[in-house]
């Protein structure tokens, strides 16, 4: 439950602008995010256009905490009702819960039942060598990429060590390729200051790496004082140059070096066209890459080219390791970290020069390239950039670099972030490149799109601008279903294409498109001789393309497989050259053709057939060669062909639930499952209606399920889990089965087979063994196909240990209400292995087990576990009152326990040989004496805790000492307010001065027939353990019933002090004090002649709301606050009375009793 205490924000982010933050308050409901309840909102603020993402946060308003759990929300535009937004956040906003943030960014989706899977991402951070290189600071980090953000998420609580590794894992929504990180710390601790060295991200996903190098201090007394830094990907560590020889040529290099190193002035001049609407109101940030550099690099042209033709040679001299020789080694590749530059106060108004002064190392120039680009934020974010133009004023020397684009969401190709280079750049990289593009659209139903498509060749050197693919040389319509289309570009040369990215901008009717594949074919004859420069093998084969300049050009062919959908949300779509496409699994058909036997009925022409299903259709299918006839298509003849095609209907998969015969093992949830194929896997499918139970996943029942699906291939593992829904959610489950047509696309001999089964549907059987319970904090488990429980005992071939017998006795405390109803469970856990858990079911000495005092004794069986060490215990709780108090547990082993050694390999079998042959015993004794409750979970001992003899005997003779037994008498005032009134079961719990009750429950009121009802006083007599004056009280309910809230005016109890004898009083249990027990003696004497039971009250002012979540409430009696603020004033004068007693024998022991 939220609390009225907790403030909620709403931000609202729509394609056009975003909402200022929103205070979500005046709910249809009085108490606001309740659980289980859905509150109603309205909210003013101007219009943000069709809603792309939200942003929700928790400010703490007063001195309550309370925690929230977030399932979803519902966004409704009020102007127009149809349109309605989906966030599903799933997940808590709470810092003592999940990862411990109290803000979320949720992307929106317009199906209500479209949940968004969550991607994985393993952070690792490594802290520096630097002297108090670690901190004592919560680490916070924000990931970003090219599909959206994360948002900021806590990864460390704190502390980190020098040069320590820590990881962590970040799930959100798949974000795409990783551009960027934002990585802060909040400045706590006693040494807070941070140097990071770097951080490596892994998706989990896609299986790429992302390194993000920092280098730098987070501190606010080092460096340039940032706690936040943003790391873009790439970033390279500046090389340490070392130099083994310092003679003067080495000294004056080094010197080169070192002003390199230094940080110089650099004038940057944007350009903002002269077009109607250029200008933009949102941040500008610019990123600038520096050249690769030669370490061994020279200034004279012919020195380089002797170099280069000496470092060829070179290369052909490799040592038989594959390492290369002396001489190249000092020729290294460098490369200088990109540098972020934001700019702040620029006015980017239409036609206007905006000129920024920023400092960057010196040999950053000249630039490789520029990547500018802006935030889309404000009103008309778009933005139509010229040029920029740096200058370096320590070289004096400037590049231009030519843009003439929009920057805009809404115009162009859609992007707001460009790379540029430089004039000199592309003159550098010779010739513009001569492109080929062939893109076949698939053939499936709408696959067609009439929006702009735009693509983007990434190569090793250098990566394209934004090419539209305009005018197809083939069709007049473009990306039409199941045509292929040309297109021819030109481009600057990129070198080997590695990476293709692709997308296109929403517009027209329909514009989701399906694309089988794109080739793109480069016409480049320079392009072998530039990649190959380096190349020792082809040193003399360039020379002599040289003297043959009127060779032909030569393509370079790559392929890049989709077969996928591609919508506008998706943004950019980025795929590597080669990877294959995701295959559907073929299915295998045998199609038979009867020719007519009429005059002329036969042909020779070549026969094409198309297989169409209700999800989609096959391609052409040529019926080439048949399997009965030399001549096919022959007048009356019958022709056979075996096909191998898509599947075009769903597959059918028969699925059966085995539920354990395990205590409350069912479950009211409901229940997911995942099929993972060797090629695909399904989406989330749901095990709705069992086809041979009304109630599903009962106990020890078998529910069967038949699911329509996408084909998967052979099933590999499994995914299971549920929402937790329902009373009683957890769930054990025994094993699931699969079954499936055998018709795999691996089998060559599935028709002959079946013609050897006369024909019969032949299934095939996928089993998946769990045993286990699956809760809803679990998540998703995962299995294996064909995992079996006892895998280390199958592998040595010894499944056929026999079982061990054990005896199990358990001692239940004779304390008030010690018995319990609840299903109790043990494990025994020796040196090596454990037994499965165990059922304690049939007492052979009780009917009613585990009652107050009793002991009952069990009979089991269960795997050899060698000398028990260890027992686990634990309840399920079910039951009235389950709280259990157990005094302790003997387990007699069947025979004599050996101990087994890690290296002995015939232990097992020496236990078969002498299993039930060995009459010795051995006892195991557990002492627990304590209460165990559901909420504590398994609660496990040690062996070997007994005590000693003389202990047992004094515990022997303290057990026997009997408690003393009082009467209460409890009156509860209900307030008399709105709704004051309750339903719930209300329990109290008495507290003296050295022990307190169990707890108590107000089951009957003495006054009233319908108790806890607003104004009225009920009163209820309970007996229970003496504790003394009463000190404290606790209070609390269980929420069940209509409007569980209850307000309390007051509670006063009553104790009855003529109840026991005066011998009673003096048991040295009790402990209470002297005053207290005087005065009580006397009340009784003095009263004893009239024949009146005397009561001592005790007033508890509560004038408070209690509820579920509230918790045990502790109020203090009226008369314990007196008595302690009397005391508190006569402390001194008491202390000095016994202080000056120095003839008191008996001084010590006053003493005592006085603190």
């Amino acid at each position: 439950m939220c609390g009225s205490e907790t403030g909620i924000f709403l931000t609202i982010y729509g394609k056009s602008r975003k909402s200022g933050r929103l205070f979500l308050e005046k709910s249809n409901n009085e108490v606001m995010f309740g659980e289980n309840q859905s509150d109603v909102f309205r909210v003013n603020t101007q219009s943000v256009g069709p809603v792309t993402k939200i942003r929700l946060e928790r400010e703490q308003l007063g001195t309550l905490c309370y925690k929230w759990y977030l399932r979803r929300v519902v966004l409704t535009d009020l102007n127009n009702t149809s349109w309605m937004f989906f966030f599903h956040c799933d997940r808590w906003l709470e810092d003592k819960y999940g990862d411990g943030l109290i803000s979320v960014i949720l992307p929106t989706s317009t199906n209500p039942v479209d949940i968004k899977t969550l991607v994985t991402y393993n952070v690792t951070i490594f802290t520096g060598n630097k002297q108090y290189s670690g901190t004592s600071a919560n680490i916070f980090i924000t990931l970003m990429g090219t599909l959206g953000t994360s948002g900021e998420r806590k990864i460390s609580n704190g502390p980190l060590n020098k040069e320590s590794e820590t990881q962590s894992k970040v799930e959100s929504l798949y974000l795409g390729s990783l551009t960027k990180i934002q990585i802060r710390h909040d400045n706590t601790g006693k040494s807070p200051d941070w140097f990071l060295e770097k951080v490596v991200v892994d998706d989990n996903k896609s299986e790429r790496t992302y390194t993000f190098h920092c280098r730098q201090w987070l501190a606010t007394n080092r460096a340039d004082g940032k706690l936040s830094r943003i790391l873009h990907l790439g970033n390279k560590i500046i090389p340490d140059f070392s130099d083994d020889d310092e003679d003067d040529g080495s000294r004056k290099k080094k010197k080169e070096r070192q002003d390199d190193d230094e940080d110089c002035e650099f004038e940057v001049v944007i350009q903002t066209g002269d077009k109607m609407n250029a200008g933009t109101s949102a941040s500008v940030y610019a990123i600038f890459y520096a050249r690769s550099i030669n370490s061994n690099q020279n200034n004279n042209n012919k020195t380089n080219k002797s170099n280069n033709k000496y470092n060829n040679y070179s290369n052909n001299n490799m040592n038989n390791d594959g390492k290369h020789n002396l001489h190249q080694s000092k020729n290294k590749i460098l490369e200088m970290p990109p540098y972020k530059i934001e700019f702040k106060g620029g006015k980017f108004s239409r036609g206007h020069l905006d000129v920024f002064n920023i400092r960057m190392r010196r040999r950053m120039f000249p630039l490789d390239r520029i990547v500018i680009g802006h935030d889309g934020s404000g009103v008309g974010s778009g933005w139509f950039l010229q040029n920029v133009k740096v200058r370096s004023l320590s070289h004096n020397k400037s590049q231009i670099f030519n843009c003439n684009k929009w920057l805009a969401k809404d115009e162009d190709d859609g992007l707001i972030e460009r790379t540029l280079y430089s004039e000199d750049a592309k003159k550098s990289s010779g010739n513009p490149s001569n492109y080929k593009v062939v893109i076949r659209t698939s053939d499936v139903l709408n696959a067609g799109t009439d929006a702009n498509v735009f693509i983007q060749l990434c190569g090793s050197k250098r990566e394209t601008a934004s090419l539209e693919l305009k005018k197809s040389t083939k069709n007049l319509n473009k990306f039409e279903r199941g045509s292929v289309d040309e297109f021819e570009l030109q481009a600057d040369r990129v070198g080997s294409i590695k990476k293709l990215k692709i997308w296109h901008d929403g517009s027209g009717v329909g514009s989701d498109w399906n694309v089988q594949d794109v080739q793109i074919i480069a016409v480049d004859d320079d392009e072998e001789e530039e990649d190959d420069e380096d190349d020792d093998d082809n040193y003399h084969n360039q020379n002599a393309k040289r003297h043959h300049s009127k060779s032909p050009k030569r393509k370079n062919v790559y392929n890049f497989q989709l077969n996928r959908w591609i919508k506008k949300s998706d943004g950019v779509v980025e795929i590597k050259e080669g990877s294959k496409k995701n295959e559907q699994p073929k299915a295998r058909y045998r199609v038979q053709v009867r020719t007519s036997d009429v005059s002329n009925a036969g042909t020779d022409a070549n026969v094409f057939v198309q297989l169409c299903g209700s999800q989609k259709q096959t391609e052409k299918l040529e019926l080439k060669k048949s399997a009965k006839s030399m001549n096919k298509f022959e007048r009356g003849c019958t022709d056979e062909f075996d096909l191998q095609a898509d599947h075009v209907g769903p597959a059918k998969y028969r699925v059966q639930v085995r539920t354990s015969d395990v205590s409350n093992a069912g479950t009211d949830a409901n229940v997911f499952v995942q099929l993972c194929g060797s090629q695909k896997q399904t989406e989330k499918l749901e095990l709705k209606k069992s086809a041979k139970n009304m109630n599903k996943f009962e106990r020890g029942c078998v529910d069967e399920f038949e699911l329509h699906t996408d084909h998967v291939g052979p099933i590999k593992r499994l995914k299971v889990w549920h929402d937790g829904s329902g009373v009683g959610s957890d769930w054990h489950v025994q094993d699931v089965q699969i079954v499936v047509d055998e018709n795999d696309d691996d089998d060559d001999n599935y028709y002959d087979r079946r013609k050897q089964k006369n024909s019969k549907h032949h299934k095939k059987l996928y089993k998946f063994v769990l045993d286990r319970w699956i809760k809803k904090s679990d998540g998703v488990v995962e299995v294996n196909e064909g995992a079996s429980q006892n895998d280390k005992n199958n592998k040595n071939g010894k499944n056929d240990i026999p079982k061990a017998r054990y005896r199990v006795q358990v001692r239940t405390s004779d304390v008030s209400n010690a018995g319990t109803d609840a299903n109790v469970f043990i494990q025994l856990c020796g040196p090596q292995k454990m037994s499965e858990s165990l059922e304690l079911k049939k007492s052979a000495k009780n009917i009613n087990k585990f009652e107050r005092g009793s002991v009952d004794e069990f009979e089991l069986q269960a795997d050899p576990v060698g000398p028990i060490k260890r027992l686990k215990i634990w309840h399920d709780g079910s039951g009235v009152g389950s709280d259990w108090h157990v005094q302790d547990v003997q387990i007699l082993a069947g025979e004599d326990e050996e101990e087994q050694d890690e290296d002995d390999d015939d232990y097992y079998d020496r236990r078969v040989r002498n299993h039930l042959n060995n009459p010795k015993k051995k006892l195991y004794k557990f002492l627990l004496d304590r209460w165990i409750k559901k909420s504590d979970g398994v609660v496990e001992v040690s062996e070997g805790t007994s005590q000693t003899d003389n202990n047992s005997k004094n515990n022997a003779k303290n057990s026997k000492k009997k408690k003393i037994q009082t009467k209460y008498r409890i009156q509860v005032k209900t307030s008399d307010v709105s709704n004051a009134g309750t339903d719930a079961n209300v329990f109290v719990q008495l507290c003296g001065p050295q022990k307190q009750t169990d707890s108590l429950e107000l089951n009957k009121s003495t006054k009233n027939v319908n108790k806890f009802e607003r104004g009225n006083v009920d009163e209820f007599k309970l007996e229970a353990e003496y504790v003394g004056p009463i000190e404290k009280l606790k209070i609390w309910q269980d929420g069940k019933g209509f409007g569980s809230d209850w307000s309390v005016d007051y509670i006063k109890v009553f104790m009855l002090l003529d109840n026991h004898d005066d011998d009673d009083d003096d048991d040295d249990d009790s402990d209470d004090d002297d005053d207290y027990q005087r005065q009580k003696g006397k009340k009784r004497n003095g009263n004893k002649n009239n024949g009146q039971n005397v009561e001592e009250e005790f007033t508890f002012k509560i004038n408070r709301w209690i509820n579920e979540n509230d918790g045990v409430v502790v109020v203090a009696s009226e008369e314990s606050m007196k008595k302690k603020s009397v005391k508190s004033n006569n402390r001194t004068n008491n202390y000095k009375q016994y202080a000056d007693d120095d003839d008191d024998d008996d001084y010590y022991g006053s003493y005592r009793r006085y603190k």
